[in-house]
């Protein structure tokens, strides 16, 4: 795999691919066996495909912040009816914060690479799009460590929120039980609810990032 790359959930990839692209749809498999051999100059830091790179760093960004959502206001509760479960919840918790500033740091490090202009003739993206990335750096970094500032969003969590409560009830139910209990019409609101803090940070970052054209979807 040449990530970051977005692969469909339950999709397998048969042995001796090499994945270069995303496969979003669910449930394949998938054969990207090279055809060919060719050689080629190297020409450090040109980043083929930088705008689908940039959209994978910043969706892989929000979805980290989606799980951490998810531990705060669901896990939680569920550590807390555990022996020393509070110190395995904290302890997932650094690692997220750990795992979103490792990518954070990721982005940087493209971004500074991205901008020492590798010769005119071999560029493959507009270099205003990786001088963007560049000079918002902090400002996206700010971002991810802000608060949720969108009605959207707590409106979806609360809903979800009422209706898991409801459904656990106030048995010592386990976390997986919990979850597998759900009725259909109540994970469609979880998903619903992750699914608006993925938008979220994505909608946040592509305003700010306007000259990019970034989630042109959303």
């Amino acid at each position: 795999m040449v990530g970051p790359l977005r692969i469909g959930y339950g999709s397998v990839v048969a042995a001796g691919s090499i994945l270069r692209k995303d496969y979003p749809q669910g449930n394949q498999l998938i054969f990207d066996i090279p055809q060919s051999r060719d050689v080629r100059d190297f020409i450090p830091a040109a980043y083929p495909g930088f705008h689908r790179i940039l959209e994978n760093n910043i969706l892989y960004l929000a979805n980290l912040k989606a799980l951490e959502a998810w531990y705060t206001h669901v896990r939680k509760q569920f550590f807390e009816a555990r022996e020393f479960g509070l110190l395995i919840y904290n302890g997932v918790m650094e690692n997220l914060a750990l795992a979103l500033k490792e990518r954070l740091k990721r982005l940087k490090t493209m971004a500074e690479k991205a901008v020492s202009r590798p010769p005119e003739p071999v560029q493959s993206e507009p270099v205003d799009e990786k001088q963007t990335l560049y000079e918002h750096l902090d400002d996206i970094e700010g971002v991810f460590f802000e608060k949720i500032q969108d009605d959207v969003v707590h409106q979806n969590q609360e809903l979800f929120l009422r209706c898991f409560a409801q459904s656990k009830g106030n048995g010592a139910m386990s976390y997986i039980e919990a979850i597998r209990q759900l009725p259909p019409d109540i994970s469609a609101k979880g998903v619903k609810w992750l699914q608006t803090i993925v938008d979220y940070y994505c909608q946040r970052i592509s305003t700010m990032l306007s000259s990019a054209s970034l989630f042109k979807t959303l």
